[in-house]
């Protein structure tokens, strides 16, 4: 019995010895604090905290490979106006200029350089919203350049390997940092301003009121930069009761997200569907309409080619297109994209480096086939008429 005894309390001896090990191997393994890099360029993560412009042109190179419109850069200084000093920024851009990604960049600019500890991504819907913030979870899981100036940032969430579930230590104490698809929370090392910084999503429609979070150091904070993208569907845009229900929610639960007694720095980017309705109430800064949002509305084109030779141009290149599309040719497919280049440098406002010299991206951008008229020798033509037309449609 005595036997029986001993070899029991020797096996939890041995037991205990295992656990420790393991839990000391554990604990190694999850320290990261020896091996976290230094700033590798502490002048450019300084200058680049200052603009947000040069902030998107140096570490965002892959986002914004082409240079600045004039319309970027008045849409980026008032952005980053309404971000530093508080107010709120509406700004309707033609499709895929880049409204999205500037609001992304400038949300990750923010919370880098300590100006916002809490943001809110909300959408049209709830998947949209989170879209947004999965494009600002890669920036800081696999972009070199903010690896290399920000490693308090991006270090520990390399470290965890796509492992989203792993605790990591520094210098013995927990990481406190949370990814997930409706939640970010940046990791608490010192010395870091953007430790802890939290970045959550929501619908327009969902639960947006009384979102608070609570910071390893006990204090409480509620969102102080909300960036509304696109609060409206092609659906809702078509219903005066979804707008009213929207523009209600927009000005009242979202205005009030950071509470009572403190203002909230606000970003909508947004396209015009339909006259009248969500985001064209919204950049209607008039007294009686919404003055509260500083509205910005740009154009693809600002002036149409005037002119017997722009209409002459407008007609070769609408034959041409049409020959394009029938026989695909290399030769011909050159010959079309050379108007192309010509066509654009007619434009006012759109600068030709901007604009892929293809024939089908002019074509998409300033005509439908179904715009083209027919003459009554059988070819194509795109008249003065069509354009403007086009250019309503477009603005």
């Amino acid at each position: 019995m005595q036997d029986f005894c001993n070899s029991g309390n020797a096996y939890a001896r041995h037991k205990d010895r295992v656990a420790a090990t393991q839990r000391t191997k554990s604990r190694e393994a999850r320290e990261i604090s020896g091996d976290c890099p230094a700033v590798k360029n502490p002048a450019r993560r300084a200058r680049c905290l200052k603009s947000v412009k040069l902030f998107c042109r140096t570490y965002l190179p892959d986002v914004f490979y082409l240079p600045f419109s004039q319309d970027h850069l008045r849409v980026l200084t008032k952005a980053e106006h309404a971000v530093i000093d508080g107010g709120q920024f509406a700004m309707a851009m033609p499709r895929a200029s880049g409204k999205t990604a500037v609001c992304m960049s400038i949300c990750l600019w923010a919370l880098l350089s300590g100006r916002h500890e809490f943001l809110m991504f909300i959408g049209a819907t709830k998947k949209h919203a989170t879209e947004m913030l999965e494009a600002l979870q890669t920036q800081l899981e696999t972009n070199d350049l903010l690896y290399e100036d920000f490693p308090e940032v991006c270090y520990p969430i390399r470290c965890l390997n796509g492992i989203k579930q792993r605790r990591l230590l520094w210098k013995g104490e927990t990481i406190r940092m949370n990814f997930t698809k409706e939640r970010l929370i940046l990791p608490n090392l010192p010395p870091n301003p953007a430790s802890s910084a939290i970045v959550a999503v929501a619908g327009i429609t969902g639960r947006i009121r009384g979102i608070k979070f609570t910071r390893p150091d006990g204090r409480e904070v509620r969102p102080s930069l909300a960036v509304c993208d696109d609060p409206q569907t092609h659906k809702s845009a078509r219903s005066p009761g979804q707008c009213d229900q929207r523009e209600r929610i927009i000005n009242g639960d979202i205005m009030g997200l950071a509470g009572p007694d403190k203002p909230i720095s606000a970003l909508l980017p947004c396209t015009v569907i339909y006259p009248d309705d969500l985001a064209d109430r919204i950049l209607d800064s008039r007294p009686e309409k919404n003055p509260q949002w500083k509205g910005e509305r740009t154009k693809f084109v600002y002036e149409w080619p005037k002119g017997e030779a722009a209409n002459l141009l407008w007609e070769n290149y609408s034959v041409l297109y049409r020959q394009a599309l029938a026989d695909d040719r290399p030769s011909r497919r050159c010959v079309l994209n050379d108007n192309a280049l010509h066509l654009l440098r007619l434009f006012d406002g759109i600068d030709p480096q901007n604009v892929r010299h293809d024939f089908k991206m002019v074509w998409r951008h300033f005509a439908r086939p179904v715009d083209i008229g027919s003459r009554s020798d059988g070819q194509s033509t795109l008249t003065q008429s069509t354009i403007a037309r086009t250019n309503t449609r477009r603005a």
